[in-house]
């Protein structure tokens, strides 16, 4: 997972595991579907459900 320390952070946002779930719906291409709102910044990838 390469792509992971190529993801630009806000700095609010710290948790590793979720950052993983980001990296790979953006390399495989896939949409991850998230309760977190924090994880809306990552991207078109990401939808927040709620």
């Amino acid at each position: 997972m390469l792509a992971v320390g190529d993801l630009k952070t806000d700095g609010v946002h710290r948790d590793p595991f979720d950052r993983l779930l980001v990296c790979q719906s953006l390399v495989e291409p896939m949409l991850l579907l998230t309760m977190n709102s924090q994880l809306r910044s990552y991207g078109a990838t990401v939808i927040v459900l709620g």
